[in-house]
């Protein structure tokens, strides 16, 4: 859940949750398009559903060459987002 935006959690039960601030740590990053980057690096470190590297490599054949630059940003978003992300 990225408790940037959602002020008030849900009141279920059945859910499981990683809280995660994720619009702010994009801000510090430098650029807020990438807090969905930082939420995604949090539920791999949290469910270890798929490598980080996978992610990597699928980012770099997904993405057009000439948006290859953009994925040193990606890479630190993901580990961010996996660093605060308590177990």
């Amino acid at each position: 859940m990225n408790i940037s935006l959602v002020q008030q959690p849900p009141t279920r039960n059945d859910l499981h949750r990683i809280e995660i601030r994720a619009n702010d740590i994009a801000e510090e990053l430098g650029d807020i398009r990438i807090a969905n980057m930082v939420m995604l690096g949090a539920l791999l470190k949290k469910t270890g559903v798929v490598a980080l590297e996978s992610v990597l490599n699928a980012l770099k054949s997904v993405l057009p060459s000439r948006r290859h630059g953009l994925l040193p940003l990606n890479e630190k978003a993901l580990i961010c987002g996996g660093e605060v992300c308590t177990l």
